[in-house]
C-alpha cells in the first residue's frame, strides 16, 4: 500500500543512536552503499569529503526529497552522493563498497523468504573484499513466543501525536495487525486535517526470530562479526571492531538506555517504523535528526524497495528501512544490531 512520502518523512524519524552508530561502522570507509535509503537521512549523515555513498531507493518521491537534503550539503560533502532508483533484491551497481548497509528494519519490508533471500544475497555481491554489512531490527522474539493473537487482539487506532506536513497540522493515529503464523506484523497510520480531511498510509512488515536471521544471513555467505541488542555505546575513541576481523562474534548485549520503543514489547506495540515525531528521534537513520532518511529498515522511504510493499522499502520502502521498533525503554532486547562479513566459502548451500 502506498505510503505518502512527505509524510512518511515527517512522521518516521529513526532511531535513537542509529546515526551515531552508522557513523562509527563507516568510519575509515571510502564506499558505502545504503539499500533502502528513503529521504535520505543516513545517506546525508554519512557524506563526507572523499568519500562515495550511495543510496538506492524505490520510491522516487522519496528520493527526490534525498536529493534536496544532498544538494543542501556542502559541495565537498554532497560531490560523492549518488542516488539510485532501484529494488534492493535486485539492482546491479556494477562496483563493490566497503560498507553495505540496511538501516532502520529495512530488512522487514521483505515479506516471504524468496525476497528476503535475494536481498541479502545482492547486499553479498555488493560487498568488497574486506568490507562489512551493517543493519538493524526490532527484535520479535519475545513477544512471538509469549503471545497469542486471541491474547493480543488487533489494536483500535490510537492517536499518537501531531506533526506538521508541508505547513499543515495534522493529527497522527496508529494502529497495527499481528499474523502470528506468518510472522507479519503491519502498522496502519492515519493523519487527520483539522477539517477532517484523512491521509492514509501502511508499513507491510515480515519480523524474523534471532534463528531465522542468523540462518538467512549464512545462507548468504556472511558471517556475524557482532549481534548486539542495541546501539551500544562504544568507549571514547573507539572504533567498534576496527581491529577485530577475527570473526568472532561478540555480542555483550548492551542495551542502549535511551532507546525509546513506540511499540512496546508486543506485537501491537512495537511498530518498527515509528518513531515519535515530537521526539527528534535521536540520530535515526531518516532523521529527524538529519534530512536523511535512513529509512529504514526502509524501501521504506528508504530504499530500494527492498522492502516489500512498504512504501519505505528497497523493496518499496522497506528498506524498511523503517521500522521503528517494537521495543520498550524497559525491554532490554529491543534491537537485533548486526556486523557481518563475507564467509570465507562464499554463499552456503541450501
Amino acid at each position: 500500500m502506498a505510503y505518502p512520502a512527505r509524510f512518511y518523512a515527517a512522521f518516521h524519524r529513526g532511531t535513537p543512536g542509529d546515526l551515531e552508530h552508522y557513523r562509527r561502522i563507516c568510519h575509515g570507509a571510502a564506499s558505502v552503499l545504503e539499500l533502502g535509503c528513503g529521504y535520505g537521512r543516513v545517506v546525508t549523515a554519512l557524506a563526507a569529503p572523499g568519500r562515495c555513498v550511495v543510496g538506492v531507493d524505490r520510491d522516487p518521491a522519496l528520493l527526490a526529497m534525498a536529493e534536496a537534503s544532498v544538494g543542501a550539503l556542502p559541495a565537498a560533502h554532497r560531490s560523492g552522493v549518488e542516488l539510485r532508483v532501484g529494488d534492493m533484491r535486485h539492482v546491479d551497481l556494477g562496483r563493490r563498497f566497503d560498507r553495505v548497509l540496511l538501516p532502520f528494519g529495512g530488512l522487514y519490508c521483505m515479506l516471504d523468504d524468496a525476497d528476503l533471500d535475494a536481498t541479502l544475497a545482492n547486499v553479498r555481491r555488493h560487498l568488497a573484499p574486506g568490507g562489512r554489512v551493517a543493519l538493524d531490527v526490532y527484535r520479535a522474539d519475545e513477544f512471538h513466543h509469549e503471545s497469542e493473537p486471541e491474547d493480543v487482539p488487533d489494536d483500535a487506532y490510537t492517536p499518537l501525536g501531531r506533526v506538521e506536513v508541508d505547513g499543515v497540522a495534522y493529527e497522527v493515529l496508529e494502529r497495527s495487525t499481528w499474523d502470528k503464523p506468518r510472522q507479519r506484523l503491519d502498522v496502519h497510520y492515519l493523519y487527520v486535517e483539522q477539517d477532517g480531511r484523512i491521509v492514509e498510509g501502511t508499513i507491510a512488515q515480515r519480523y524474523l526470530l534471532e534463528d531465522q536471521l542468523r540462518a538467512a544471513l549464512a545462507r548468504a555467505g556472511l558471517t556475524i562479526l557482532r549481534l548486539d541488542r542495541g546501539f551500544a555505546p562504544h568507549e571514547a575513541g573507539e572504533l567498534p571492531n576496527d581491529a577485530r576481523h577475527d570473526g568472532a562474534e561478540r555480542g555483550d548485549g548492551r542495551h542502549d538506555p535511551h532507546r525509546d520503543d513506540p511499540h512496546g514489547n508486543h506485537p501491537h506495540g512495537n511498530h518498527p517504523h515509528r518513531d515519535d515525531p515530537h521526539d527528534r528521534y535521536g540520530d535515526d537513520p531518516h532523521g529527524d535528526d538529519d534530512p536523511h532518511g535512513d529509512d529504514p529498515h526502509g524501501d521504506d522511504p528508504h530504499g530500494d524497495d527492498q522492502h516489500g510493499d512498504d512504501p519505505h522499502c528497497d523493496a518499496p520502502h522497506c528498506d524498511a528501512p523503517h521500522c521503528d521498533d517494537p521495543y520498550d525503554d524497559d525491554d532490554a532486547e529491543a534491537l537485533m544490531v548486526v556486523e557481518a562479513i563475507a564467509s570465507p566459502g562464499g554463499i552456503a548451500s541450501r
